[in-house]
């Protein structure tokens, strides 16, 4: 990985960097200090430095900012253009650039312009690092929402373990871990991806400590969301109309414990990430109805996945659904659907990779079976059970 952002610390006070717009600006402390006026367009204020994007791959941008009022900045490198909320206390930003080939005259530039009033932007720790394209690891990107990003890699030893991740908007979270299999391939089909989003995957090793390779693609949207079981994605999945979702409740919880000398015990207020609540779909028929309710009734946790134009009103989320009530309306089956729900994180989900379609319906055919006839060797049973047996074809 190579740094290409000159002085990003300011250590070296302004070098490499320039400032257009601003009443004034300087360096205190180790931080870029600027006073943005207020009244101009986003663009009328910048904070910027020039660099080559050397061939294609990643870009990784990060930095640290705050600013004495809440104000809404845009950062932009090469095509990308993002913008991000900055407030009084400082935080960590960050967003990823994908590029086909070298970009000789690229900018990082910081737009700080678009305030009713004057306020103070401060800058530090800005970095911009490339890592280069990695042969071994590629993706098979989707045409539509309702195909999965194929991750594939190989040049790895049999039964070589590895971690891949997906990061979105700077929050990395776990797809799986994997184990090559005897040609030192991995082959695994991600559904759960956010919808119009910029993706960063990466691999590391089995400790998931060493990274090995990275690959970035953008994401196709959607024009409704989609309910996906995480378990079996590809079969038990509809795409669904939200009329409604109630305000998500996070539940409080108390966490007890005793002190030396204290009598009674002390208590600790604890607030569960996990919210619940209802969300109400329509289905105009009962194909539709059945299809939803066939996507949440694996016993598995379900992804509820959004376009990105109505992330201001519910954004993704994962969840187990509990009771499912249906209105009914008019003589053609149109209904809506109640769901309560219970959310969870994606480190709950269970780490594990089921026995493929394409493996049962070998090991079937082998035993001359027909793949419909599986049902009734499972029967009792869930998705869970038949499709993390070993052979795909028996209860383990």
């Amino acid at each position: 990985m190579t740094e290409l952002v000159t002085n990003g610390t300011f250590s070296a006070g302004l070098t490499g960097w320039e400032v257009t717009g601003a009443l004034s600006y300087e360096v205190v402390a180790g931080k870029l200090e600027v006073v943005v006026p207020g009244g101009l367009a986003l663009t009328d204020v910048t904070v910027s430095q020039l660099f080559p994007l050397p061939d294609s791959g990643i870009y990784a941008t990060s930095w640290r900012a705050s600013a004495s009022a809440e104000n809404t900045i845009r950062a932009d490198l090469s095509t990308v253009v993002r913008s991000f909320l900055t407030r009084p206390t400082e935080q960590s930003f960050s967003f990823i650039t994908g590029v086909a080939g070298p970009v000789p005259g690229s900018a990082l530039v910081f737009n700080l312009g678009g305030a009713v009033e004057d306020y103070t932007f401060t800058l530090d720790n800005v970095s911009t690092i490339y890592t280069s394209d990695t042969a071994n690891f590629w993706t098979d990107n989707p045409v539509t929402v309702a195909d999965p990003v194929m991750l594939h890699m190989n040049q790895l030893a049999a039964g070589n373990r590895i971690t891949i991740t997906r990061t979105v908007d700077g929050v990395q979270t776990t797809v799986g871990v994997f184990t090559a299999d005897a040609a030192g391939e991995v082959h695994y089909p991600d559904y759960l991806y956010p919808f119009g989003a910029d993706v960063l995957y990466t691999v590391y090793d089995g400790s998931s400590s060493v990274e090995m390779a990275t690959e970035f693609i953008r994401t196709p949207d959607a024009s409704v969301p989609w309910l996906r079981d995480t378990f079996v994605p590809e079969l038990l999945n509809a795409p669904t109309s939200i009329v409604d979702i109630t305000g998500r409740a996070r539940g409080g919880r108390v966490t007890v414990y005793r002190v030396v000398a204290e009598k009674y015990p002390v208590t600790l207020g604890d607030i569960r990430q996990a919210s619940e609540g209802t969300m109400t779909v329509l289905c105009y028929n009962h194909a539709d109805r059945d299809r939803v309710i066939a996507t949440l009734s694996s016993g598995y946790p379900c992804s509820l996945r959004v376009p990105s134009a109505c992330r201001t009103v519910i954004d993704d989320m994962l969840f187990t659904p509990l009771d499912i009530t249906e209105t009914r309306f008019g003589t053609n089956g149109a209904c809506t659907l109640d769901i309560d729900f219970v959310e969870v994180l994606a480190t709950d989900l269970p780490q594990y990779v089921a026995v493929s379609y394409a493996t049962q319906t070998a090991n079937a055919a082998t035993n001359n079976i027909l793949y419909q006839e599986l049902t009734s060797r499972f029967a009792g049973l869930n998705y869970g059970a038949l499709y993390l047996s070993p052979d795909g074809i028996n209860p383990s």
